[in-house]
């Protein structure tokens, strides 16, 4: 399903490039050199703001996690967002390279529980000003539809944790898991709420930080397409009409949310029809085939890409290293949360 969704991808960013009437080897020289490096740059700064708020968090709660492994889990969780339908695979992964450094999946949970609540928090802040400000109000549709369904998201797996408490259903007899398992699922469901529950208890200026790199990863990621085309336009080769600017930051935010849950693995060309269908009044024809290829490298190919480097060279994140300590015996606290 993954190989046929990113050839329809493939077969969207063709189609819009043949379009355009521009060569896709000339479309692939369009952007300078220089442009490439500031879209780098905000992709770098993007990866470590959203490492930095998992990290934030994990010391709040008393975690043992590294910078390191966040930025590998944020990684991990690009490469398996983008061959999972609705990006599904995404903290699965996270999970399993977060454990490395000894937190439980209970724990972890909780961690992605507050990085979707941070997410949330700063896009739905993002929808109120741009409905307030001079933009069109259509533009806080993808950002408040993305943040209401991954924080339902959240919400559910709260109060879905609470089924384990009872005795297995049904189903789990049925496929005979035992009961052993059913256990090791109730223990991990109680250190979920346990240190869900903790998150209460983070510092004002703790939550703060957390906020802010939120922000700062998110304006990282919806100034790549600005930091291609700005270059483009200082040196004459794209003439932008006025207010053009502040469409070319704030259209590629609707496209970024708005997509974010399609269906098939990596959009299946719905990104790409959506971002030349919303831009395609703003950008000339050439500047946007060129810009589309390069925009999705950035926000998308790059970090999938490396994460698979990454998974490859490293292929058992879901086992624990040696001298791991198993964290599970002190969370007896965990037994008191209802």
């Amino acid at each position: 399903m993954a190989v046929l969704s990113f050839a329809t991808a493939l077969a969207a960013t063709l189609w819009i490039i043949g379009q355009s009437g521009v060569d896709p080897a000339a479309a692939l020289r369009y952007v300078p050199a220089h442009a490439h490096l500031f879209a780098l740059a905000a992709y770098l700064l993007d990866l470590l703001a959203r490492a930095a708020r998992i990290s934030l968090v994990a010391r709040g709660l008393g975690l043992p996690l590294t910078l390191v492994t966040s930025i590998k889990a944020q990684l991990a969780g690009e490469a398996a967002a983008a061959v999972t339908p609705a990006r599904i695979g995404a903290d699965p992964a996270k999970i399993a390279v977060l454990r490395r450094d000894g937190a439980t999946v209970g724990s972890c949970g909780a961690l992605l529980l507050a990085e979707m609540g941070a997410e949330s928090a700063v896009l739905l802040l993002s929808a109120v000003v741009v409905v307030l400000g001079p933009w069109d109000a259509w533009i806080a549709v993808g950002l408040a539809g993305y943040a209401v369904v991954v924080s339902s998201a959240g919400v559910a797996a709260f109060f879905g944790s609470r089924a384990s408490e009872s005795d297995p259903p049904r189903v789990w007899r049925w496929l005979r898991l035992g009961r052993a398992r059913w256990e090791g699922l109730r223990r991990t469901t109680r250190e979920f709420r346990s240190d869900t529950a903790r998150l209460k208890g983070l510092s004002p200026a703790r939550v703060g930080a957390v906020l802010a790199v939120s922000g700062v990863h998110i304006a990282a990621r919806v100034l790549v397409l600005a930091l291609l085309v700005l270059p483009l336009a200082s040196a004459g080769s794209v003439v932008l009409p006025p207010g053009a600017l502040e469409e070319v930051i704030l259209r590629p935010f609707f496209v970024l949310y708005a997509t974010a849950l399609l269906p098939p693995p990596g959009g299946g060309g719905g990104v790409e029809l959506v971002f030349a269908s919303v831009l395609g009044g703003i950008l000339p024809e050439q500047a946007l085939a060129a810009t589309l290829v390069w925009w999705r490298f950035y926000t998308f190919y790059l970090g999938a890409a490396l994460g698979a480097l990454l998974l490859l060279r490293r292929g058992s994140y879901g086992s624990k290293r040696p001298g791991d300590v198993d964290t599970k015996s002190s969370r007896e606290t965990s037994e008191s949360i209802p």
